[in-house]
C-alpha cells in the first residue's frame, strides 16, 4: 500500500490527464457508496424471508442464538457491497488501462469496516451481550482504529506481508486474516444453514423431527469442513503436504484425543442411527429430560427441573438409557407405590387410587390409569402400584405431588389408612 499512495501522489501531482484520473477514481468511489445501498437490500431480501419464516416456529422464537446467526451474517452485508462495487471498480479501471491506486486505497477502509463488523457479530453470537459489547468497545475498536490509522499512513500492506515460509509456501500475515475471516463466516453460515434446514425447510418438505435434526447436522458440518479447507488455501497452505503432516501426527493424536475421538464416532453413530434424536424424553440415571441437541461430541437434554446437562455421546451408547418416545406412544409413565394394612380390602384400594387419579389434570387417558396389586408386604401390609401416563413432560414433577395429595385424600375417606411400622424385640433370659 505504501506503493500505492506514493502512486497516487505521483498521480496528483502530474498534469490535467492524471488529476481527471484522481477524479475519475474519486467518482468510482462515490458511485460505489451509492449503489450500495441497492445491492444490499438485494443481499438482505433472503435472510429477511428466512428470518421471518424461522419466527413462525415456537421453539426458534425462543432461540435468540438462532435468529441472531442471521443477522450476524446480515450485518456485514452493508459493508461487503460496498467493498464488492469498489474492488469492481478497482478491476474495471485496470482492464482499461487506467490508474486506480486511489480507489484501490479506500477500499481498503471498506475492508476494515467489514471485518470490524464481522468481529463484533461473532463476538454477540458467542458471548453474553454486556460482555460482548465490552470486548467491542475495548479490543475490537480499538484495534481496528490503529488499522484505519495504519492504512492511512499506506502502511497497512506492508505490514500484511510479513510472514514466514512453510516448505515452498509464503504465508503471510494478511493471508492470515483473511484466512479467519473465511473461517469464522463459515461458522456462522453452518450454524445458520443448520437452523434454517433442520426448523424451516426440511420440515416443510415433509421430513420428521429427528431426520431433520440429522440431516441438517450433517449438512452443517458439510459446510464447516469446506469452510476450513478454503481457510486453509486461502491462507497458503499446501493440502498435499498438510495431509502428510497430519498423517505422521494421526497415531499421536489418537492416543492423546481417544475420548474425544470415541465422542465424535458415537455422535456420528447417534445421528444415523437415531436412537436418541432430538425432541426425544430420555432417562439418564435418576435424571429425566428432553434432548435438546445431538451434537457431533456431546448430547445437550434439558431435565424436568429445567437443567441442562451435557452428556457424551459415548455414554449414550455405551449405559443403559430409557427412551420414553420410541414408538407411537409418548407420554410418560408415572409409577407411585402404595402401603395399606394387610386387613382392609385390596379392592377399596384399587377404587380409592383409580379416583385419586381421575381427578388430577394432565393424566392422559390413554393408556388409561392402571393399578397392580404387587404383594403381600412385610410387616402385614398390602403393596399397590398405581400406574398413570402423564402427557407433557414439564408437569412431571407438579402432577406427581398432586397426585399423592389425592391419593391420600380418597385413602382417608375410605377408612384405608397407611400402616404404622412397629418392631418388636423380645428379650429371653
Amino acid at each position: 500500500m505504501l506503493d500505492d499512495l506514493t502512486t497516487l501522489l505521483e498521480e496528483f501531482l502530474r498534469p490535467q490527464g492524471d488529476v481527471l484520473g484522481l477524479a475519475v477514481q474519486a467518482l468510482g468511489f462515490a458511485l460505489a457508496l451509492l449503489l450500495a445501498p441497492l445491492l444490499y437490500r438485494l443481499l438482505a431480501r433472503p435472510f429477511d424471508r428466512l428470518t421471518a419464516r424461522l419466527s413462525r416456529y415456537e421453539r426458534v422464537a425462543q432461540m435468540p442464538a438462532a435468529q441472531e446467526e442471521f443477522a450476524t451474517l446480515r450485518s456485514v452485508l452493508r459493508p461487503l457491497s460496498a467493498w464488492l462495487l469498489a474492488r469492481l471498480g478497482v478491476v474495471a479501471l485496470d482492464q482499461l488501462g487506467r490508474p486506480s491506486s486511489l480507489l484501490a486505497w479506500l477500499s481498503g477502509f471498506l475492508l476494515l469496516w467489514l471485518l470490524y463488523r464481522l468481529a463484533a457479530g461473532i463476538l454477540t453470537l458467542w458471548l453474553p451481550l454486556e460482555t460482548a459489547q465490552t470486548w467491542t468497545r475495548r479490543v475490537v475498536r480499538p484495534v481496528v482504529l490503529i488499522l484505519v490509522l495504519v492504512q492511512a499512513s499506506g502502511l497497512l500492506d506492508e505490514f500484511l506481508n510479513l510472514g514466514f515460509t512453510v516448505q515452498t509456501a509464503r504465508i503471510t500475515l494478511g493471508a492470515i486474516v483473511a484466512a479467519l475471516a473465511v473461517f469464522l463466516l463459515a461458522l456462522v453460515a453452518s450454524r445458520a444453514a443448520r437452523s434454517y434446514l433442520q426448523h424451516s425447510f426440511l420440515p416443510g418438505a415433509g421430513f420428521d423431527q429427528s431426520l431433520s435434526a440429522v440431516m441438517a447436522t450433517l449438512a452443517s458440518y458439510l459446510l464447516l469442513v469446506i469452510g476450513v479447507l478454503l481457510a486453509l488455501t486461502v491462507a497458503g497452505f499446501d493440502l498435499t503436504a498438510l495431509t502428510v503432516i497430519l498423517g505422521g501426527l494421526s497415531v499421536g493424536l489418537a492416543f492423546g484425543l481417544q475420548d474425544i475421538i470415541s465422542n465424535f464416532f458415537s455422535g456420528f453413530i447417534l445421528l444415523f442411527e437415531r436412537s436418541v434424536g432430538h425432541g426425544d424424553v430420555i432417562g439418564i440415571g435418576d435424571e429425566l429430560g428432553v434432548v435438546q441437541d445431538v451434537g457431533i461430541r456431546a448430547t445437550v437434554v434439558r431435565t424436568i427441573k429445567d437443567v441442562e446437562i451435557i452428556v457424551p455421546n459415548s455414554n449414550l451408547l455405551t449405559d443403559v438409557v430409557m427412551n420414553y418416545s420410541r414408538g407411537e406412544n409418548r407420554t410418560i409413565r408415572l409409577e407411585i407405590r402404595v402401603y395399606t394394612q394387610y386387613q382392609k380390602n385390596p379392592r377399596q384400594v384399587r377404587d380409592a387410587l383409580l379416583a385419586a387419579a381421575a381427578q388430577v389434570e394432565g393424566i392422559g387417558d390413554t393408556p388409561p390409569p392402571y393399578v397392580e396389586f404387587q404383594a403381600f408386604g412385610a410387616d402385614r401390609t398390602n403393596e399397590f402400584t398405581l400406574e398413570v401416563w402423564i402427557e407433557d413432560i414439564w408437569e412431571f414433577d407438579e402432577i406427581s405431588s398432586e397426585l399423592r395429595f389425592h391419593i391420600w385424600d380418597e385413602l382417608e375417606a375410605r377408612g384405608l389408612n397407611f400402616p404404622v411400622y412397629q418392631q418388636e424385640v423380645t428379650i429371653r433370659e
